[in-house]
């Protein structure tokens, strides 16, 4: 174990001092503020620097109990009662906040918060379960607020000489602090917690409070001090540690190894954003933000994903994003993160959606015109033709102004068409769906000659052994005036024993697939029913057929 005492981290520019079990004060109704001493001062010089009034070094020297010739030491720190100094209070803004982030003052619930809303010293915020929220102290100094979490902005003020001070009180749950600069000597920035005193001057870090008391300290960057029952171990950059109170910090032990091999696409399309993440031994979860900038100081969301899931991110709208992702072990120790990665989503001009024909549609023609919708913002569209749904056998492609594509000269096969959207500046939206079409080979009919007691019998070529088929005989092509129907038929072929009268009919025929869908109707075929010899009892059908002429 690695350790290093007290000393050593004082003059140390990128360190944290924590202060456990008995050296932890209590926030008294009087609240103190820590003041660095600097050379060449005295008392009278700094209460006249800091304070209302110049007197006020009397009341200095009792509460840090000084006594005559009332001498302070350079660089060491004076307790000042915010009462005596002269201070200018500020807020921070809560720059992001998901689902349910309840506003306190005291106990008293003030509202939910939104973005952007300012966070002033003596409230409080509460996250729900789902919840989270992120907080921004001037001088580039950001707090994330997790899942149920409460923690209080204790007092946050810009001092005389224009140093900050900032103290924070975290009852339950778990913050990280991103400590962009490093402190000047008089500036502060402390959180409290049941069993701690967190300083810091500029570093990376994570402090968790957890639901039976027990502090968990994670170290991102730079070096932390954490000290507990007159034991002290230093926590470098991917360590960890946990204190119970009135416990020995334990052993410190290497933070999760950050994830590795995220593999983000050049340009997501359309929406959901989806990515693999890595499967990592003991790793039970991963923790996926999403900023609008690659320093990370502009979070948009953060979502958990269970390990052995995939990132879904659907709440994107165009542009570009930073992705940095970390793992969470079965002890919930948390990686440094992995990234930022560049993450861009553009899915403005989409991919096009058909209006005909209906996908899978069954045709008799050779020829077939597909549309599709405009979409926002294409100047003009690309398409496949293939006779494959792969479309590795295309057979015919192009681009076009124009939302429709006529294809001609269809044999009897199906046929595949996609297409995409082109924007102004040459983008090309994803494929749209593949639409898939049919073209059947027309059935020969062949009418037999008319049987003894006049009936007539039609037959065509077999669909498959459990098509069925309609069969229609009407006087006009639009086949309004119907004069003789079946439906249903289990065998290609149709007798009709009713008496026609002599003239000119359409008829047609369609099936039914395997599948139970209906063909479109053949196209319809003249027949030619004429009268017979005069004294005949029936009238003798003599009938002319010609096939494949479409009416």
């Amino acid at each position: 174990m690695r350790t290093l005492s007290t000393a050593r981290f004082v003059g140390t520019s990128f360190c944290i001092i924590v202060f456990f079990s008995a050296l932890v004060m209590p926030l008294h109704s009087q609240t103190l503020i820590p003041l660095y001493i600097k050379k060449g001062t005295n008392l009278i010089h700094l209460a006249g620097e800091y304070c209302h009034s110049k007197t006020n070094w009397r009341e200095i020297a009792r509460i840090n109990k000084l006594k005559p010739p009332y001498l302070i030491r350079e660089k060491s720190t004076l307790q000042i009662p915010l009462a005596l100094l002269r201070v200018k209070n500020l807020t921070a803004r809560v720059a992001l906040t998901k689902d349910t982030v309840s506003l306190l003052q005291g106990e008293k619930t003030l509202g939910t918060v939104q973005n952007n809303d300012q966070l002033h010293p003596g409230q409080t915020l509460e996250t729900d379960a789902d919840g989270y929220a992120y907080i921004v102290f001037p001088d580039n100094k950001f707090t994330r607020v997790a899942p149920k979490s409460k923690l209080t902005l204790n007092y946050l003020l810009r001092l005389a000489d224009g140093d900050l001070k900032t103290e924070l009180l975290l009852t339950k749950g778990k913050i990280r602090h991103l400590i962009k600069q490093k402190l000047r000597r008089n500036e502060t920035f402390r959180t409290r917690t049941p069993v701690a005193v967190t300083g810091v001057r500029g570093t990376d870090f994570r402090i968790k409070v957890s639901e039976d008391g027990s502090n968990t300290v994670e170290t991102l960057s730079g070096t932390v001090q954490l000290s507990a029952s007159g034991n002290a171990v230093a926590l470098h950059q991917g360590e960890g540690s946990r204190v119970v109170e009135g416990m020995a910090p334990l052993t410190p032990r290497l933070l999760p190894a950050s994830p590795q091999s995220i593999s983000l696409l050049p340009v997501y399309k359309s929406l959901p954003v989806v990515f693999s993440l890595p499967a990592q031994e003991k790793i039970v979860s991963y923790r996926v933000v999403i900023t609008a900038d690659e320093e990370g100081n502009e979070p948009l969301l953060e979502k958990l994903v269970p390990a052995g899931k995939d990132a879904e991110i659907a709440n994107l709208t165009d542009g570009k994003y930073y992705c940095s992702v970390t793992a969470i072990d079965t002890e919930k120790y948390e990686s440094l993160p992995a990234g930022p990665y560049p993450l861009v989503v553009r899915t403005v001009p989409g991919a096009p959606f058909f209006s005909s024909p209906k996908d899978k549609a069954i045709s008799w023609e050779d020829s077939m015109t597909i549309t599709w919708l405009e979409s926002d913002g294409a100047v003009a569209y690309q398409y496949e033709l293939a006779a494959d749904k792969e479309f590795t056998r295309i057979l015919s492609s192009g681009q076009t102004k124009e939302s429709s594509y006529t294809a001609t000269a269809l044999k009897p096969a199906t046929y595949f068409f996609k297409v995409r959207a082109v924007a102004a500046d040459g983008f090309t939206s994803l494929d749209s769906f593949p639409l898939s079409w049919q073209v059947l080979e027309q059935k020969a009919v062949e009418m037999s000659a008319p049987a003894e007691d006049g009936s007539l019998t039609i037959q065509w070529a077999s669909a498959g052994k459990s098509a069925t088929y309609d069969f229609q005989i009407a006087t006009d092509t639009s086949f309004q005036e119907v004069v003789f129907s079946r439906q249903g038929l289990t065998e290609p072929a149709c007798t009709i024993k009713q008496y026609l009268e002599p003239g000119d009919y359409a008829m047609r025929i369609r099936f039914a697939l395997e599948d139970g869908q209906y063909t479109p109707w053949m196209p319809s075929q003249k027949m030619t029913i004429e009268a017979g010899p005069v004294g005949l009892e029936h009238i003798v059908l003599v009938v002319s057929f010609f096939i494949l002429i479409l009416l």
